[in-house]
């Protein structure tokens, strides 16, 4: 019984200590031909508290301007970023179209709210 259990937790915990010991974390990369897919106008619902925001590269930064605030994003996944200025802090997530890769929804998570926009069909 004890090699049976031995048996079982070496294979159970091999993964963990198979892999590299100084791996290094790969890192989202912040290049303005990858951060072109968000930039455009995203539309927001009439009932939104934000009508529209504006996604823009400004120095290979991604940036965004709207009726009540503006700033950078800061890229936490692939396809997810962070917010904060004066006023708000917050995060961002953007759906992309399955076929072209671009961005056509914008989803912010602000102040106890989620507001989400479509980008405008002519908003690249």
């Amino acid at each position: 019984m004890k090699y049976l259990l031995a048996a079982m937790l070496s294979v159970m915990l091999y993964p963990a200590f198979a892999s590299p010991r100084n791996h290094t974390p790969t890192l989202v990369r912040n290049d303005s031909a990858d951060l072109r897919v968000f930039v455009g106008k995203y539309l927001f619902p009439d009932d939104s508290p934000v009508r529209l925001v504006e996604v823009f590269l400004k120095n290979d930064t991604l940036c965004f301007k709207s009726d009540h605030d503006s700033g950078a994003f800061k890229r936490v996944e692939r396809d997810s970023f962070e917010f904060s200025t004066d006023q708000y802090s917050g995060k961002v997530l953007f759906k992309r179209n399955a076929n072209s890769g671009k961005a056509t929804d914008i989803i912010i998570y602000v102040a106890d709210m989620v507001l989400e926009g479509k980008k405008e069909e002519n908003g690249e």
